[in-house]
């Protein structure tokens, strides 16, 4: 009977224990807190700053990279089409190493045949510049006639059996005038042309500073 008792005491304060306890309730965020809830705001503003920032430096990277590409595609192709003109140049460099050019050579009557034409070529160059026919190859003539200009001569350009020929005949390159006052001159290509016409221009300049 005592025992029955016992567990009802203990049964009751359980259940007193129970309705004590209650369910937590929400606590409310504090002031301060709701403070903070506008710098989420600004927080997600920075961020977009911040990516918006990285775009326009990626934007500008992007470019200054696509410049020098650029460049370079273009420095590269500059570098291409320098060492092509350097091959070509050396190539024709090659053909002309034994001819010689003389600009003042008279032409041949327009009534001969072309066989006497170069018949009569090859007598200027014996007879008048006294070249060996011993040292001569072939000789022929640059260009064609304008008609507009019956004054005009083409160059004579004649062929030598070796290139020391072509040396010891126009004074090692420097030109050799003859005592008919006929210039012989190495037959260059159109780069070296140009190399010793700036070359030219360079020493009268210098010599007009001297005076």
């Amino acid at each position: 009977m005592n025992d029955l008792n016992d567990k009802k005491k203990m049964t009751e304060k359980k259940g007193a224990r129970k309705k004590v306890v209650k369910s937590p309730e929400k606590t409310p965020y504090s002031s301060d807190y709701k403070c903070l809830c506008p710098c989420k705001e600004y927080i997600v503003e920075d961020i977009k700053n911040v990516v918006r920032s990285y775009a326009d430096v990626t934007k500008e990277s992007q470019k200054e990279v696509i410049q020098q590409a650029a460049l370079s595609q273009s420095s590269k192709t500059v570098v291409e089409s320098v060492v092509r003109q350097l091959d070509a140049d050396k190539v024709e460099r090659e053909k002309r190493r034994c001819n010689l050019v003389v600009l003042s050579a008279p032409e041949p009557s327009k009534d001969l045949s072309k066989e006497q034409k170069i018949a009569e070529d090859n007598q200027f160059c014996c007879s008048v510049l006294e070249i060996p026919s011993s040292n001569i190859e072939a000789c022929w003539r640059a260009g064609k006639i304008d008609e507009s200009k019956p004054e005009y001569r083409r160059p004579l350009i004649i062929k030598l059996k070796s290139e020391g020929l072509a040396q010891e005949w126009t004074n090692n390159g420097v030109g050799l005038k003859t005592a008919n006052g006929h210039w012989i001159n190495r037959d260059l290509c159109a780069a070296d042309r140009k190399a010793n016409f700036l070359s030219r221009q360079e020493r009268r300049k210098r010599m007009e500073k001297k005076k």
